[in-house]
């Protein structure tokens, strides 16, 4: 009797054997995730109007349609749709979909903030960053024991509000900000995410069957990286946007103007940070090279895509 229910429990553990390749969902899904990056950033670099840019957009939704109806009907899909019935799992990926875009959207603009605003090099830019990585793995190995005590709503919802927290306090940042100021931010926002990110995963993963445990850890993954994609591609438009809108009242209170601002201000281009020679690149006063702000967060995007 007792090997009897072993064996009913591994049944219940271990996925069907003979899985088949599902080359529709995965071709349609690759689709749909390439053409909705590209459609982000082509829209933030030119227009949401602009043909490429629609193109793309209608593509990623088809393709996204045509995903779902694939999944629906096949025999062996890459992922069942039916994981999304359940709120915890549901929930748990949206969030961590969210987060990342944040997340990586955030290295990305402040990755700017020491190179091109603080004048800092590759190593000291790395040493402010990598405080969030560091934080963030403590944080990772602690919460382990913690999760089997308190509900995962509640580790879940404090390590964002932590995340929010310090990403908010990030923005009082100045150019002449010292180390010190940003490191307790870097800290506490690495606190956060280390708290709250494997709880996320967790959850995700123990709110299916046994048997859908993989699939499930899977999924949660793919829409993470989805949206580590998405976020540079979204805060970096957001970015230029902003940059193209503030840099003629920014000229006037540093006292350019005439044709030295209108030059500084062609160079950004009509539509954001849009292509022309002058934002090619550039050198600082040192004669490093500059890339292309637009270049870079397309770089980015395509890196996480």
């Amino acid at each position: 009797m007792q090997d009897t229910q072993i064996c009913r429990a591994c049944k219940n553990i271990f996925a069907p054997s003979r899985r088949k390749l599902d080359w529709p969902g995965q071709v349609t899904a690759a689709v749909a995730m390439t053409a909705l990056v590209y459609g982000v950033i082509e829209g933030g670099a030119d227009a949401f109007t602009a043909p490429q840019t629609v193109v793309a957009l209608v593509v990623a939704v088809v393709s996204g349609s045509l995903f779902v109806v694939v999944e629906r009907r096949g025999e062996s899909p890459m992922l069942d749709l039916s994981l999304f019935r359940s709120p915890a799992f549901t929930g748990s990926t949206l969030v961590v979909m969210i987060g990342f875009l944040g997340l990586i959207g955030f290295f990305f603009v402040l990755s700017l903030y020491p190179g091109m605003v603080q004048q800092l090099d590759t190593w000291q830019s790395a040493v402010r960053l990598v405080l969030v990585n560091v934080v963030s793995m403590i944080m990772g190995m602690v919460i382990g024991p913690v999760m089997r005590r308190v509900s995962p709503r509640v580790i879940i919802t404090a390590g964002m509000l932590i995340s929010a927290a310090a990403l908010l306090s990030l923005t009082t940042l100045g150019v002449t900000t010292s180390f010190g100021s940003p490191a307790w931010r870097l800290a506490l926002l690495g606190l956060g995410l280390g708290i709250a990110f494997p709880c996320i995963t967790s959850t995700a993963v123990s709110a299916v069957p046994g048997r859908q445990a993989g699939m499930a850890a899977a999924g949660n993954n793919a829409f993470r990286q989805l949206g580590g994609a998405l976020g540079p591609a979204v805060l970096g438009t957001l970015l230029a946007t902003k940059a193209a809108d503030t840099l003629p009242g920014h000229l006037a209170e540093a006292g350019l103007s005439g044709g030295t601002a209108q030059s500084i201000t062609d160079a950004v281009g009509p539509e954001g940070w849009a292509p022309s020679p002058a934002w090619n690149s550039a050198r600082t006063p040192d004669g490093r090279w500059v890339p292309s702000p637009r270049r870079s967060w397309r770089a980015c995007a395509c890196a996480c895509a």
